[in-house]
């Protein structure tokens, strides 16, 4: 075997072995990066479901006791409204909307 058969044979395994090693590194960096991506979103996807399920339990608990307020504010406003109106404290035209 001449040395330039020999030159060329570490020529092709250095540039192989280069070339498998950039493969690897690409390859490896990708599916790095596209595992990290679907981690996240897996992850924020599981965050949003549970904290949009207890979200809705405490909004719905609000809502009803807005709704048990608000009942009970206009039967206060009623009541000093009938009350004024008793006490004959009320213009009567304004008496007249209320009755």
């Amino acid at each position: 075997m001449s040395d330039w058969e020999s030159d060329d044979g570490d020529y092709d395994r250095k540039m192989a072995e280069r070339n498998w090693n950039r493969l690897q590194d690409t390859h490896g960096t990708l599916g790095y990066t596209e595992g990290l991506v679907e981690g996240k979103d897996a992850h924020i996807q599981r965050g949003f479901d549970d904290g949009y399920e207890s979200a809705a339990i405490i909004a719905r608990e609000l809502g009803r006791m807005r709704g048990i307020l608000e009942y009970r504010f206009n039967l206060l406003i009623l009541d000093v409204l009938y009350i004024f109106i008793q006490m004959q404290l009320m213009p009567i035209h304004l008496q007249k909307r209320f009755m």
